[in-house]
């Protein structure tokens, strides 16, 4: 058995911080993330912002199961909060609501979404990044909402038309094997 040295896989988080945290300076940030959105080191993505850019992240945003994976039980909403240490509101995306609503984006220019998923429609983190695009798109004026590709993978058949939900609102195959940053770009 021959062994190769592996190379090193940085994720998103560990990009932030090798330069990328520049791009970022001077904005009003909001990060959706949960206790899955960790760098390499296993820091939060929370701390590892906030270490890089003191003062700019003005919310957080948390998806089913809450900002830390507080609330694990299955369609349990989670309720608004406040983070004491960082002095920022917790804004729930899984809530009354399930998108942010324009008194939660008046407190950001950019909304860094990290979520980590195993690529299958039955999770809602998908659907929850989806809103936060849609959202994005009419609190800045653009022109039009993103559109999902409906892009077929050996996972099988995306949903068919009219049968899209919450837990698969958009129209990936059930097993799409890709990431939420590759199904929010294909958006």
């Amino acid at each position: 058995m021959i062994l190769r040295k592996m190379k090193h896989v940085q994720t998103g988080l560990d990009r932030i911080r090798a330069g990328l945290w520049k791009q970022l300076k001077g904005y009003k940030l909001g990060l959706l993330a949960n206790q899955a959105s960790v760098d390499s080191m296993f820091n939060g993505a929370g701390e590892v912002i906030s270490r890089l850019l003191p003062g700019q992240l003005k919310a957080l945003f948390g998806p089913q199961h809450g900002y830390g994976g507080e609330d694990q039980d299955n369609m349990v909403e989670t309720d608004h909060a406040y983070n004491n240490a960082s002095k920022i509101p917790v804004f729930s995306l899984y809530a009354e609501k399930r998108e942010p609503l324009p008194h939660m984006l008046e407190v950001v220019d950019i909304l860094i979404i990290d979520l980590q998923d195993v690529g299958t429609r039955v999770y809602t983190f998908a659907s929850t990044m989806l809103n936060c695009l849609k959202s994005a798109v009419k609190a800045s004026n653009c022109p039009g909402p993103p559109q999902s590709t409906g892009r077929r993978s050996p996972g099988g058949e995306p949903p068919a038309p009219g049968t899209l939900f919450f837990c698969g609102a958009i129209q990936f195959s059930h097993a799409s094997r890709t990431d939420n940053g590759r199904n929010g770009t294909d958006l």
